[in-house]
């Protein structure tokens, strides 16, 4: 080839699409530090639910046990079932309807109470629960006994931790 000639169509294509190692090294060290900045951040928005409100935590574990239709059965379910309460807690937990006609719009249907030892009290008395309590509640159907099947009420899974 003279100086004064253009190069030919196959040196041209020999040398299109290539680049410098270096400059290819730096583009995948890019990459590879955004993928992992990524993974960081979304890891750390997951792990966030982790540090969640121990009665949160107890109203959907006590949520997702308390009927496998998801209609808590006043006659067959129970409320402390698979229940891990967490360490050195206790929990009260309590299911109430909608009812016009009891005081405060709400009855009871069923109510237990979990000391951090593990024993279970099904007779709750109002003054064992202290003044300074994390709450959480969750909207639940309910089952009462002696109705028809399918005739469910609109209730309330209330969890008190402390």
């Amino acid at each position: 080839m003279t100086e004064n000639s253009t190069p030919s169509r196959s040196s041209i294509r020999r040398w299109r699409g290539q680049t410098e190692p270096i400059a290819a090294l730096a583009a995948i060290a890019v990459v590879v530090l955004a993928v992992g900045l990524y993974g960081g951040y979304v890891t750390g928005a997951l792990s966030a639910g982790g540090t969640q409100d121990p009665a949160e935590t107890v109203v959907e574990q006590v949520w997702d046990n308390a009927g496998s239709d998801g209609v808590y059965d006043e006659t067959d379910d129970r409320l402390e079932a698979n229940l891990r309460p967490p360490a050195g807690k206790t929990v009260y937990l309590e299911v109430v309807v909608t009812d016009g006609d009891a005081p405060g719009g709400e009855r009871l249907v069923d109510d237990v109470l979990v000391h951090d030892d593990g024993t279970i009290e099904t007779d709750v008395d109002e003054d064992e629960r202290p003044d300074e309590v994390t709450t959480a509640d969750r909207p639940i159907s309910v089952d009462h006994a002696g109705t028809p099947p399918g005739d469910v009420d609109s209730g309330t899974l209330r969890v008190e931790v402390w």
